[in-house]
Formats: structure tokens, sequence, C-alpha cells
């Protein structure tokens, strides 16, 4: 008899906690998020992780939000958020032809930089230096750097943008493109999970580009109103300088 009343007990509280995570989970809204393809350390696509993800939890988990990642190249994903197809687009930039109603503060900061082999002793001090060498940038490069970029990948001797940026460094460690251009974080990332299966020689960064300021773009503007509120919060907590730390990001200013 104690053990049946046991049993029932159990039962009764394994059905109250699943009935307590259905009610916390039915209190959330989902909203749809576009995400460019893997970008590590900012968007790790196959654990659906990454700073730029988990930073954006963290902002929208307060407004009641959780979200729906839906991964597509960057520049369907501008579009995607411009139709009303989804809800927010990630990494979204003032030059993309997007509304600037739809934008909302910067939340997040990248250092572009060159990168070239050491070995090949390339003299690049300046961005329109880069147009003397291939080069190989990520996708949308020639519209988020600016009109020297632009002009100067209009005139280099061979230039492409890839949405997979791991193929970029690949591409510099093996000889086929002399510059690459991408973030700095992007570039450490991969080049040291590149380090881990051969050997790589040397290569040298050069740091031509100003710091490359991105938004989250939204179909709502209240919810970009919201957004911004709670992104001005939780980059005053210690939660977002150990979530930076987590990811060994430097210190940046988003005032």
């Amino acid at each position: 008899m104690h053990k049946l009343i046991s049993l029932s007990i159990a039962s009764f509280l394994t059905l109250l906690l699943i009935g307590a995570k259905a009610s916390v989970a039915a209190d959330f809204k989902i909203v749809d998020v576009a995400v460019g393809w893997a970008k590590p350390p900012y968007i790790d696509q196959d654990n659906n992780s990454g700073f730029e993800v988990e930073l954006v939890e963290n902002i929208m988990a307060p407004l009641g939000y959780r979200i729906n990642l839906i991964y597509v190249p960057y520049g369907r994903s501008q579009r995607m958020v411009q139709n009303g197809e989804v809800d927010m687009m990630l990494t979204a930039h003032d030059r993309l032809m997007l509304d600037p109603i739809m934008l909302s503060d910067k939340y997040i900061v990248y250092e572009n930089v060159a990168v070239s082999l050491k070995r090949n002793n390339l003299k690049i001090e300046k961005i329109e230096d880069l147009k003397r060498y291939s080069l190989v940038a990520f996708q949308n490069a020639s519209l988020v750097l600016g009109k020297r970029f632009k002009h100067t990948s209009q005139n280099s001797k061979n230039y492409i943008e890839l949405p997979e940026q791991e193929n970029q460094v690949e591409m510099l460690f093996k000889g086929k493109t002399q510059v690459i251009v991408l973030d700095i974080n992007i570039f450490t990332h991969f080049q040291q999970a590149l380090s881990d299966i051969r050997e790589q020689e040397a290569y040298t960064v050069h740091h031509i580009f100003p710091e490359n300021q991105y938004k989250v773009a939204f179909k709502d503007p209240d919810l970009k109103l919201e957004f911004n509120r709670s992104l001005a919060q939780f980059i005053q907590t210690d939660a977002y300088h150990a979530l930076r730390k987590k990811y060994s990001l430097a210190p940046q200013n988003l005032d």
C-alpha cells in the first residue's frame, strides 16, 4: 500500500514538473531569426550557439521571446527580413540598403583585417594597396566595407566573395589567393582549427580597416525598441563580459 502511495506521489510530482516546464515554454513567444552561415566564434551553426546567438538570446529572454534560428546565405537573409518572412536578421548593416527604421542600435563590432602569407612579403598599408593582389572576402564585403574597398575590389586583379568563411582561410594557406579579408576573430578561429590538422606557415595581419558596427534588422519597429532597451541593460552586466570572455573576444565600446 505504501509503495502504491509513493508511486502515486512520484507520478503526481512528475506531472507537475512537466506542466511547469510546459507553462514556462508557453510563456515565451517564438521569433524567427535569419542568420548567415557559420562564422564562429560569432555563429556556430552546428550547435546553434556562438557569441552573437547567445548575446541575442540573453537580450530577448527578458522580453519574453525565444529565437528560432534560420540559417541562410547572408544575401538571402536581407531579403527575408525586407519581405517580412522572418522577424529578425542578425549582423545587419546600414550599407545593406535596409530601411533605417528597421535597424537596432549597434550590438556587435567586427574588426575586419587583411591577411597574407608572410613569405610573400606583400606591402599592404592601406585599403587601396589590395588592388594589386588576388583577393577573397566575405559575402557583401564590397557593400559593408565602404566606398574605398568597393572601388578597390572592382579594380583588383582577381576578386571574389564567399559565404562560407572557412573556405577563405583554406584558400590562403593553400596558395589559391594572395589576400583574404575577414574579421580577425573569425580568422583566428578557423586558422587554429586548421592548425590542428596540419602545420601552417606564418602569416601577416594587416590592420587597414576601421571597425565595422552591426545591428539587428526587425520586421516590427516596436520589437526593435524593446530590443534596444534590453540591449542597453544587458551590456552593463557581468554576464555580458563573461560571455565575451567565454568566446575570447576583446573588449569593445558599444556606447
